[in-house]
C-alpha cells in the first residue's frame, strides 16, 4: 500500500521510513470509513460502496477496516 512521505509510521515506539520494511512487511494500516447513506447519497451509494470494496481488497492479513454507516 503507498504511504505519503509526509505521514509518520511508528511500530513498537521506533520511527520506520515508507518502505524501510524488513521482507517486504509493512505497518499495519486501520482504515476507519465513514458512509453516508443518507437520502442525497441514492443516486451514488453504489458508486462508494463499489470504491470502499476496491480500497479494503488492498489489504493484506494485517490491515483492518472500520465501517461506519452514517444516514443523518
Amino acid at each position: 500500500m503507498w504511504v505519503p512521505d509526509k505521514v509518520s509510521i511508528y511500530e513498537g515506539g521506533i520511527e520506520h521510513a515508507p518502505g524501510r520494511f524488513e521482507n517486504d512487511e509493512h505497518a499495519p494500516a486501520y482504515l476507519p470509513l465513514i458512509i453516508d447513506s443518507s437520502g442525497s447519497m441514492q443516486g451514488s451509494l453504489n458508486e462508494v460502496l463499489k470504491a470502499a470494496k476496491q480500497l479494503i481488497g488492498q489489504f493484506d492479513y494485517l490491515d483492518r477496516a472500520e465501517i461506519v454507516q452514517d444516514d443523518n
